[in-house]
């Protein structure tokens, strides 16, 4: 039995008396951390830094250390894109069944849940900063497809080693976590 396992069944037998609506959202809860194998953070004292252009509360943690899971509202500011965009966004990815997007339903509507991995996506698609954050990251995406093995399986390493001498690890998670570059900052 599983960590979360353990909490879950603990949750369940805990057996404080809820109304039919708190009952309701509980069990949905649970039923989304059951099914994404996720660990409820819901007091927001944990945050997830985008990649040095915001901070955003984080809603649950994927036990097996796959992302970190985020409402979907929380990455208006951040990336600079309207809700109506996301939310586009969103439910494209719902419909195609893209593992990185949740939506909880509430008694009173849904909760929209999305991973890392989908801001990301946001960033480099639909964000005003896709540039910036395209130049902050590519150091550390590269480094990751070479040390991953990713870039020998799609034969793509020598590509990426032709792009330009690779800085270490440090120094390409610093630059990925910089955030915007404003008018008059230095590389």
């Amino acid at each position: 039995m599983s960590e979360l396992d353990t909490w879950l069944a603990h949750y369940r037998a805990a057996g404080e008396p809820m109304t039919i609506e708190d009952r309701a959202v509980h069990h949905a809860l649970v039923a989304f951390c059951e099914q994404h194998r996720a660990w409820p953070r819901l007091d927001g004292g944990e945050t997830a830094d985008l990649w040095g252009f915001g901070y955003v509360p984080v809603r649950a943690v994927a036990e097996d250390g796959t992302g970190l899971w985020l409402h979907l509202a929380d990455l208006m500011e951040p990336t600079g894109v309207t809700y109506m965009q996301l939310r586009a966004a969103f439910d494209q990815d719902l419909a195609d069944e893209y593992s990185d997007v949740a939506l909880v339903t509430l008694p009173h509507g849904g909760l929209h849940l999305v991973k890392t991995t989908f801001a990301m996506r946001v960033f480099m698609g639909m964000s005003p900063w896709a540039k910036e954050w395209w130049a902050n990251t590519k150091d550390l995406l590269r480094l990751g497809f070479l040390h991953s093995g990713l870039a020998d399986t799609l034969g793509m390493a020598d590509g990426i080693r032709g792009e330009g001498p690779l800085p270490s690890v440090e120094v390409a998670r610093h630059t990925a976590f910089r955030g915007p570059r404003l008018d008059g900052d230095q590389q």
